[in-house]
């Protein structure tokens, strides 16, 4: 949730849009998606790779539907060292609130952003060949994803949320 917050904080003093989460791991720019996150623990340690992935230039995103790119939102040229300094400005706010105790302050600035919060989403898991369909309710502390099903409230914490059309 923290390098999601930092990324979306770093676009918009980019680019001067407003962007998005989209749960699990993507940040979004007027719907498109603009970056991509990946973590990993390192080893037995509490240690985490952090992996994020910025569509800076007009072309990196070129031929990818529903893809964008900073420069597409700013409308003009960004400087990748300007994204960086703005990246590394953002996480080193967002980190310390990683911890039992303020992680709930996390949780919420996450929830600000979140794509679909409140509406009718779609998720698919990995090993399911329909999805399972309730409203998006947010996220948990540990950034569980948090659906309202027809048998009650369920956490996820894996899958990819599609966004359901009105009248489906």
């Amino acid at each position: 949730m923290a390098a999601a917050l930092a990324i979306a904080r770093a676009a918009e003093d980019v680019t001067g849009s407003r962007a998005a989460v989209k749960w699990p791991n993507d940040v979004r720019i007027n719907g498109k998606k603009l970056s991509g996150i990946l973590m990993e623990r390192a080893g037995a340690s509490d240690a985490l790779i952090l992996g994020i992935g910025i569509n800076v230039a007009r072309g990196a995103s070129e031929g990818i539907d529903g893809a964008t790119s900073l420069e597409e939102s700013a409308g003009g040229p960004v400087q990748r060292g300007d994204v960086l300094e703005a990246l590394l400005k953002h996480l080193g706010a967002f980190l310390p609130l990683i911890g039992e105790t303020r992680a709930t302050t996390l949780r919420t600035l996450y929830e600000s952003r979140l794509d679909g919060l409140g509406d009718h989403v779609s998720l698919w898991r990995m090993h399911d060949s329909t999805p399972t369909t309730g409203r998006l309710l947010g996220v948990a502390d540990d950034g569980a994803l948090r659906l309202d099903l027809a048998d009650g409230i369920r956490l996820f914490r894996a899958g990819d949320v599609t966004f359901r059309s009105p009248d489906s």
